[in-house]
């Protein structure tokens, strides 16, 4: 008899957190909790410890509490180079964030109150402002720049036994046209 695992219970309890945070006018602090189980605690850790040399803390963390603009930039336009965290030195690189002012407002508010940090609450409004001089003014615009173009199709041609190997030069006297493998043996030779 197969029996679901934990981490199907783990799965569907988050699933329901957050359609439950969804319908109903969330609180800030449980929005950003979630938030940052979602999108920041694989690398900050789950009690915003970071990983020395690797991630900086987020607890206690004197870069955030120096500048409110520091956090609300590092999730808006990413970061990236050396920085200085409670004496630490860091040079790594942190992508930007596809989330709505609401959404970095409610994670950086958790962040500044949780693992002794005594920041007060970002609000929206102040992230819009922040965002308008950052490299992605707009969500739309960090939307836009975080989207992938698909990639082209693969073109795999038969080699020697079965084993496939993808044909450069196939792909381009083709114009992109991805063709069975029978039709490619028939248009073009194999080689030796």
């Amino acid at each position: 008899m197969l029996r679901p695992s934990p981490a199907f219970f783990t799965s569907g309890l988050l699933w329901l957190a957050t359609l439950a945070l969804t319908a109903a006018e969330p609180d800030p602090l449980a929005q950003g909790r979630l938030i940052y189980l979602q999108h920041c605690v694989i690398c900050h850790q789950a009690a915003g410890q970071g990983s020395p040399g690797t991630f900086p803390p987020l607890a206690k963390s004197d870069y955030l509490a120096a500048d409110r603009k520091n956090g609300i930039l590092s999730i808006v336009q990413g970061l990236s180079g050396p920085i200085t965290v409670n004496g630490q030195n860091y040079n790594g690189a942190m992508p930007p964030f596809v989330l709505d002012d609401v959404q970095v407002a409610a994670v950086l508010t958790y962040i500044r109150s949780s693992w002794g940090n005594t920041g007060d609450a970002i609000t929206a409004d102040e992230v819009r402002d922040v965002r308008k001089k950052s490299r992605f003014p707009t969500l739309e615009k960090l939307k836009a720049a975080a989207a992938y173009l698909p990639l082209p199709a693969a073109v795999w041609t038969r080699a020697t036994k079965g084993v496939f190997q993808l044909d450069a030069d196939y792909y381009a006297r083709s114009g992109g046209l991805f063709l069975p493998s029978a039709h490619y043996e028939a248009m073009f030779p194999a080689r030796v």
